[in-house]
């Protein structure tokens, strides 16, 4: 009886970037698929909840996302999400302020944690915004995981 031994090599960088760009773009696909339709009433407006490593997928994927968050402004100065837009959910002109984006545009919204953002969500849906993804665990997560924070 003979054994035959038996090599296993890594993939070649190639394909591990190929296999990457394929899932990014699978779960854009299934993300934008979620908004094809849009409805007409804001309880029906779907919400894409993703976590850290889907949002940071969502942001190279979506130049025109535009990121929201809803933290107090010493927590954005603190640090945050590179290109984010800091609209404080505590703010009484909270409502007004983030009524003033456009509706059809995508939107990533978060917080610290998720608590403060899911809320903001609720509100954009009633104002009608369509394309709206919620990242579960804020920066509490994306501090977590080690990704990239920027100061102003």
């Amino acid at each position: 009886m003979t054994s035959r031994a038996r090599t296993l090599t890594a993939p070649s960088p190639a394909v591990n970037k190929r296999k990457f760009i394929m899932l990014a773009l699978a779960m854009l696909a299934a993300c934008l698929a979620a908004f094809a339709a849009r409805p007409a009433h804001a309880e029906e407006v779907a919400v894409a909840h993703m976590n850290v490593q889907q949002a940071k997928q969502l942001i190279a994927a979506l130049p025109d996302l535009q990121i929201i968050d809803v933290r107090t402004g010493g927590e954005f100065r603190e640090g945050h999400l590179n290109g984010a837009v800091n609209i404080n959910y505590y703010s009484p002109l909270f409502r007004r302020d983030i009524g003033k984006f456009d509706r059809d545009r995508p939107y990533l919204v978060h917080c610290k944690t998720g608590a403060r953002s899911s809320r903001a969500v609720r509100i954009m849906r009633e104002l009608g915004f369509t394309m709206i993804y919620h990242m579960d665990g804020g920066t509490d997560a994306w501090r977590a995981a080690s990704l990239p924070f920027v100061r102003d």
